[in-house]
Protein backbone atom coordinates (compact mmCIF):
# COMPACT_ATOMS: atom_id res chain seq x y z
CA UNK A 1 0.00 0.00 0.00
CA UNK A 2 1.25 3.28 -1.45
CA UNK A 3 0.91 6.62 1.63
CA UNK A 4 0.38 9.81 -0.16
CA UNK A 5 1.37 13.30 1.27
CA UNK A 6 -1.78 14.88 -0.61
CA UNK A 7 -5.02 13.39 -2.07
CA UNK A 8 -7.81 14.54 -3.69
CA UNK A 9 -10.74 12.00 -2.89
CA UNK A 10 -13.62 12.07 -5.52
CA UNK A 11 -17.05 10.08 -4.71
CA UNK A 12 -20.03 9.59 -6.73
CA UNK A 13 -22.56 6.83 -6.67
CA UNK A 14 -20.42 4.91 -9.28
CA UNK A 15 -16.92 4.79 -7.71
CA UNK A 16 -14.33 6.82 -5.70
CA UNK A 17 -11.29 8.22 -7.41
CA UNK A 18 -7.74 8.92 -4.84
CA UNK A 19 -5.51 11.18 -6.52
CA UNK A 20 -2.14 11.83 -4.53
CA UNK A 21 1.30 13.02 -5.02
CA UNK A 22 4.57 10.93 -2.77
CA UNK A 23 5.51 14.23 -1.27
CA UNK A 24 3.21 17.69 -0.41
CA UNK A 25 1.20 19.40 -3.37
CA UNK A 26 2.36 22.45 -3.99
CA UNK A 27 0.86 24.88 -6.58
CA UNK A 28 2.76 27.46 -8.57
CA UNK A 29 0.04 30.13 -8.38
CA UNK A 30 2.42 32.47 -10.55
CA UNK A 31 2.60 29.83 -13.86
CA UNK A 32 -1.38 29.30 -12.59
CA UNK A 33 -1.91 32.77 -13.48
CA UNK A 34 -0.09 32.70 -16.75
CA UNK A 35 -2.05 29.84 -17.78
CA UNK A 36 -5.42 31.39 -17.05
CA UNK A 37 -4.80 34.29 -19.55
CA UNK A 38 -4.32 31.94 -22.46
CA UNK A 39 -7.60 31.98 -24.28
CA UNK A 40 -7.55 28.67 -25.89
CA UNK A 41 -7.18 27.11 -22.14
CA UNK A 42 -9.65 29.01 -20.80
CA UNK A 43 -12.44 28.15 -23.79
CA UNK A 44 -11.42 24.59 -22.60
CA UNK A 45 -11.95 25.20 -18.73
CA UNK A 46 -15.41 27.25 -20.06
CA UNK A 47 -17.00 23.94 -20.75
CA UNK A 48 -16.35 21.68 -17.97
CA UNK A 49 -18.16 21.64 -14.73
CA UNK A 50 -16.57 23.28 -11.79
CA UNK A 51 -18.59 20.84 -9.64
CA UNK A 52 -16.40 18.43 -10.89
CA UNK A 53 -12.40 19.22 -9.73
CA UNK A 54 -11.02 16.20 -11.52
CA UNK A 55 -12.57 16.80 -15.00
CA UNK A 56 -11.39 20.39 -14.27
CA UNK A 57 -7.59 19.56 -13.10
CA UNK A 58 -7.38 17.26 -16.11
CA UNK A 59 -8.81 19.64 -18.75
CA UNK A 60 -6.77 22.36 -17.04
CA UNK A 61 -3.23 19.78 -17.73
CA UNK A 62 -4.13 18.84 -21.41
CA UNK A 63 -4.92 22.53 -22.13
CA UNK A 64 -1.86 23.89 -20.53
CA UNK A 65 0.46 20.81 -22.09
CA UNK A 66 -1.34 22.31 -25.48
CA UNK A 67 -2.77 18.64 -26.40
CA UNK A 68 -5.24 18.18 -28.91
CA UNK A 69 -8.81 18.24 -26.91
CA UNK A 70 -8.76 14.64 -27.81
CA UNK A 71 -6.13 13.26 -26.63
CA UNK A 72 -4.81 11.71 -22.96
CA UNK A 73 -1.70 11.12 -22.27
CA UNK A 74 -1.01 8.39 -19.80
CA UNK A 75 2.72 7.98 -18.12
CA UNK A 76 2.69 4.34 -16.88
CA UNK A 77 5.74 4.19 -14.03
CA UNK A 78 3.80 2.04 -11.79
CA UNK A 79 4.53 -2.30 -12.34
CA UNK A 80 1.29 -3.17 -10.20
CA UNK A 81 -2.06 -3.02 -11.77
CA UNK A 82 -3.93 -0.45 -11.22
CA UNK A 83 -6.75 1.70 -13.13
CA UNK A 84 -9.55 4.23 -13.03
CA UNK A 85 -13.58 3.70 -13.69
CA UNK A 86 -15.73 6.51 -14.80
CA UNK A 87 -12.98 9.07 -15.25
CA UNK A 88 -14.35 12.35 -16.66
CA UNK A 89 -13.09 13.50 -20.19
CA UNK A 90 -14.23 16.78 -21.60
CA UNK A 91 -17.17 18.05 -21.07
CA UNK A 92 -19.49 14.61 -21.84
CA UNK A 93 -16.21 12.08 -22.43
CA UNK A 94 -16.24 8.91 -19.54
CA UNK A 95 -13.02 6.76 -19.53
CA UNK A 96 -12.81 3.42 -18.04
CA UNK A 97 -8.58 3.16 -17.80
CA UNK A 98 -6.85 -0.70 -16.97
CA UNK A 99 -3.47 -1.03 -17.20
CA UNK A 100 -2.18 -5.01 -16.15
CA UNK A 101 0.39 -5.92 -13.63
CA UNK A 102 4.20 -6.31 -15.70
CA UNK A 103 6.96 -7.49 -14.36
CA UNK A 104 9.58 -4.22 -15.45
CA UNK A 105 8.63 -0.51 -15.81
CA UNK A 106 10.56 -0.86 -19.59
CA UNK A 107 7.82 -3.36 -20.44
CA UNK A 108 5.12 -2.51 -22.63
CA UNK A 109 2.06 -2.44 -20.40
CA UNK A 110 -1.00 -3.77 -21.35
CA UNK A 111 -3.87 -1.09 -21.34
CA UNK A 112 -7.09 -2.14 -21.60
CA UNK A 113 -9.66 0.85 -21.91
CA UNK A 114 -13.15 1.77 -23.04
CA UNK A 115 -14.62 5.28 -24.16
CA UNK A 116 -17.89 6.93 -25.00
CA UNK A 117 -15.81 9.98 -26.97
CA UNK A 118 -13.40 9.07 -29.57
CA UNK A 119 -10.27 10.19 -28.52
CA UNK A 120 -6.42 9.37 -28.73
CA UNK A 121 -4.87 7.94 -26.00
CA UNK A 122 -0.80 8.61 -26.28
CA UNK A 123 0.16 5.44 -23.70
CA UNK A 124 4.48 6.02 -22.51
CA UNK A 125 6.83 4.22 -20.36
CA UNK A 126 10.06 3.08 -19.93
CA UNK A 127 10.95 1.58 -22.58
CA UNK A 128 8.62 3.35 -25.62
CA UNK A 129 5.14 4.60 -26.31
CA UNK A 130 2.50 3.84 -28.34
CA UNK A 131 -0.96 5.38 -29.38
CA UNK A 132 -4.34 3.34 -29.08
CA UNK A 133 -7.05 5.09 -31.20
CA UNK A 134 -10.77 4.69 -30.25
CA UNK A 135 -13.79 5.67 -31.58
CA UNK A 136 -16.25 6.24 -28.87
CA UNK A 137 -19.44 4.44 -27.68
CA UNK A 138 -17.39 1.60 -25.87
CA UNK A 139 -14.63 1.05 -27.70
Amino acid sequence: MRLFAAALVRRDSRSKILLGTPTRLRVDFAQLQQRLQVSAILTDLAKVDLGDPISFLGTLARSATRCPAATLIWDVRACEAHGVKGYPFGAKGVLDLHCAGRASAAIEPQIKVTSSVPLTITVRWQGGSKDIVLKGAGT
